[in-house]
């Protein structure tokens, strides 16, 4: 019998730390016990938990959705991975995990440090985006909202060859768009946005724009950055409401001087396993980031800004909803 510590949303608004016991004596068929290095919050999900906008997410429950760990035991039929590795995985913020060894379930190459590799869900997310897209060589593409998923999907669409555009009201996560290969930032604080745009495009305005907060007034308010031509793509999920005549919106996309597309670009539109009737999957695109953080085609290691002890837990959520300027990708260590 082993200690386990687990983040719990217990009712809206309230956050703990849980040490209780956990039972590691019987490990099923196609399962490995692991013990969780580092998680990962994903901020927009998880704050979206914790305040009770999400009907998926019934309290009291252990939030996150990403992890590396080490395998510390394994079922006797288990012949692919080994006591020690350590394996990216779609667990929680807990310490201890039995897990099948299917899905999201990888090897960490050797090239990405722990501490960094649950980042790795950040881009596979960005990248529903991108593949979503109709991005080509050349092309203007702006991501608003530079979280860690908004520079993933900003810094993927410059290596898809675009122009990339990273656009926020928080210059410190606009320095790190640009240590990621962001060619240009805008702060809608201090610059008319729009002006900005048409003097970086040269007046050709966006060809993409990927909207990564989930805030509709600012997909209403991008549409005026948009070519003709152009598309909106739905990156962050829209939580809040919002009373709008859409009247105007829905002409910019009827009219011919318009034109405009709107493509939605959720995590799981792609099939989970690879499926040799579609191209792309959650693991394909998973061992693609990989590949790409591994040969440092992806620059990730400025996202992670702080790293704490699940005992912060409380401290680090409120943080993370009141202070965007200071905290951006933070990761649980669980191993001290």
């Amino acid at each position: 019998m082993l200690k386990t510590r687990k983040v719990i949303f217990s009712e809206p608004g309230k956050v703990q730390l849980y040490t209780e016991d956990f039972d590691d004596s019987n490990i099923p068929a196609g399962h490995v016990l692991l013990k969780n290095h580092y998680s990962l919050i994903s901020t927009g999900t998880e704050l979206a938990c914790l305040d009770g906008l999400e009907d998926w997410f019934t309290m009291p429950a252990v939030p996150g959705y990403v992890c590396v760990g080490e395998i510390v035991k394994k079922a006797e039929d288990i012949t692919d991975y080994q006591v020690g590795d350590i394996i990216y995985n779609y667990g929680g913020h807990q310490e201890y995990n039995i897990m099948p060894v299917t899905g999201c379930f990888c090897k960490v190459p050797s090239a990405i440090s722990e501490k960094y590799a649950p980042l790795i869900r950040m881009a596979t997310i960005a990248l529903a985006a991108v593949r979503a897209a109709d991005i080509q060589l050349g092309d203007y593409v702006a991501v608003t909202g530079q979280g860690t998923i908004g520079i993933m999907a900003a810094q993927l669409a410059h290596l898809q060859g675009a122009v990339s555009i990273g656009i926020d009201r928080h210059d410190s996560r606009l320095s790190i768009a640009e240590e990621c290969q962001v060619d240009y930032t805008v702060n809608p604080k201090s610059t008319n946005t729009a002006l900005k745009i048409q003097e970086l495009t040269e007046g050709r305005m966006l060809n993409t724009l990927i909207e990564a907060i989930g805030n509709t007034q600012v997909i209403m308010d991008s549409m005026e950055y948009m070519a003709k031509n152009g598309e909106i793509v739905l990156l962050g999920t829209p939580r809040t409401q919002y009373v709008h005549n859409c009247a105007d919106a829905f002409f910019k996309v009827f009219h011919s001087d318009y034109n405009l597309r709107f493509k939605g670009a959720h995590e799981w539109k792609d099939p989970y396993e690879p499926d040799s009737f579609v191209k792309h999957s959650i693991i394909r695109n998973t061992k693609v980031v990989m590949d790409y953080m591994a040969q440092d085609r992806i620059i990730y290691k400025p996202l992670l800004t702080h790293v704490v002890r699940p005992e912060e837990c409380r401290d680090i959520y409120h943080a993370l909803g009141n202070d965007k300027e200071t905290y951006l990708g933070v990761v649980f260590d669980w191993t001290k």
